[in-house]
Formats: structure tokens, C-alpha cells, sequence
């Protein structure tokens, strides 16, 4: 944003943001020794309105270049990509399923980061973990190894329940695991908790475990009609006062009244 020649003459680091400042004068100094070395780094600097922009520097020492014979930085203005970039690592932060993102180092992978919902589901643990390694982590469960490699390799989304415990607090929960691929080297993993839901399901499995039970201890059948769709719903129980296999045909409303006595028929068919 400055014009032609504005520059000349000035300090190489006096348009540099101030908490850059730091950063861009270790590279610099580290290409004065070494003819030849080269180097990148992403800094602010001052545009001609008065505004930081977010800037690529890629800095050559071109010292012994008779042509040249001195330091050559170009800027790539990056400021779009960097606000691009930090609405997405916002949006990461807030997701509300507890998220970890995995990067592939040499056959395996270490963590990188997670966010905000996975560092409240492990109490805060999860900060003691990145960096460790994916078969130290799920050292006790191979398919998870597994889905890594076979998420990256497809590079399509992996999908599965489990029951795991959490490392970080012990305790047990069910998840819905979905790994998502980042190219070129990395996994995202979601992890939506569904240890409410699955106890739930638990429950009603075992209410209804219990019918079926103190039905048959008692020869109680029963049974369940939707007068919408026409639906048929028999107790295992009801199949067996009937003389058949839980589940040996579809139930309809014809098969039950075919089952009644003539002569109590048309009383159930108007019902």
C-alpha cells in the first residue's frame, strides 16, 4: 500500500507488528550466516492505511550474488487466508461434539489438537495427551487402530459405536465414532456421546425382556394393532397360545380373527 520508493532507506522491521517483532528477527539473523539459506515465516505488517495485514515472508540470502549482494524478502498478502482460517479453528473450538484432530507421523499418529467440548468431556486430561501416539492411546483397541488407516487410506468418513473407557477419568462411556480425512496426512475424529441413549435402550430392552418373560410364566399373550397402516404386532407369548414360533409369520388383522372362534369373530372384528 505504499507508493514506489516509499520505502528506501527505512528499517527492514519498522512496519512489522510489534508481537512479531520477535519472531522475524531470529530468521533474519540466521540468514546472514549461511550464503544461499532461505527461509519462510507468516507475520503482521503495517499497510499504508494504517492497518495490520497478514503477510507470507519468504526471505533468500543472496549475499554472494554478485548481481544481488544482499537479503531478498517477498510478501504474499495472506490476510484473507488467515481470517478464513481463524473462523474455522473458532468454529472447531465451539463444535459441540468433543473433537480431536490426528496427524499421520511416520506409521503412525500423534494428536494435534482437540477442542473445546473434548477437553470438558475428559475433565481437562485430554491436555496431557497430545502429542502422545495413536497405538500408545488405543493400545487396547485394535479396530480403532484400525479405522485410522482405513479412513486415510479410502479417504472417506469411518463411522462406528463403541463402548471406551476414557483414559482421563476412568470412566466408561458409548460413543458414536465418526473419523473424517484431512488431506493430505491427517484425521479428525468426532466422538458423540451417546451413553444416555444407550442406557435408555438398555432399559427398555430389559422392560421388555421382563414382559416377555412374566407373560409366558403366566400364558398371557398380547398384541398391538396401528388402524393406519394396518400393522400387527404379536407377543412372543401370543405365537405360542397359537400354536407357532415366536416371529414364524407376519401377523395381520385376518390371521388373528382366522384364529378366533366363529362365533366370537364378528364381536372381535367390531371392537
Amino acid at each position: 500500500g505504499y507508493p514506489g520508493g516509499g520505502l528506501v532507506g527505512a528499517h527492514p522491521f519498522r512496519w512489522i507488528h510489534p508481537d512479531d517483532l520477535g519472531e522475524a528477527e531470529r530468521p533474519f539473523r540466521d540468514l546472514l550466516a549461511p550464503p544461499g539459506a532461505s527461509g519462510e515465516q507468516e507475520l503482521r505488517v503495517r499497510h499504508a492505511d494504517g492497518t495490520w495485514r497478514w503477510v507470507e515472508a519468504c526471505a533468500a540470502n543472496l549475499l554472494d550474488d554478485p548481481d544481488i549482494t544482499g537479503l531478498v524478502v517477498t510478501y504474499r498478502d495472506i490476510t484473507e487466508r488467515r481470517a478464513a482460517a481463524d473462523a474455522l479453528r473458532t468454529q472447531y473450538r465451539a463444535f459441540p461434539v468433543p473433537t480431536y484432530t490426528w496427524r499421520r507421523v511416520g506409521d503412525d499418529f500423534a494428536l494435534v489438537d482437540y477442542n473445546d467440548a473434548a477437553l470438558a468431556l475428559t475433565a481437562g486430561g485430554i491436555a496431557d495427551y497430545l502429542g502422545r501416539r495413536r497405538r500408545d492411546v488405543y493400545a487396547a483397541c485394535p479396530e480403532v487402530v484400525a479405522d485410522f488407516d482405513r479412513c486415510l487410506k479410502s479417504a472417506t468418513s469411518v463411522r462406528r459405536e463403541l463402548r471406551h473407557r476414557l483414559l482421563t477419568t476412568g470412566e466408561e462411556r458409548a460413543f458414536v465414532v465418526t473419523y473424517v480425512p484431512l488431506a493430505p496426512d491427517a484425521v479428525m475424529v468426532h466422538t458423540e456421546d451417546i451413553t444416555a441413549r444407550a442406557r435408555a435402550e438398555a432399559a427398555l430392552r430389559a422392560r421388555e425382556a421382563m414382559l416377555a418373560e412374566a407373560q409366558r410364566l403366566a400364558h398371557l399373550g398380547s398384541w398391538e394393532y396401528d388402524p393406519e397402516t394396518g400393522a400387527l404386532a404379536w407377543s412372543d407369548e401370543t405365537y405360542r397360545i397359537l400354536g407357532l414360533a415366536p416371529g414364524a409369520i407376519v401377523p395381520t388383522l385376518d390371521t388373528l380373527l382366522a384364529a378366533i372362534h366363529p362365533d366370537d369373530r364378528a364381536r372381535v372384528a367390531s371392537a
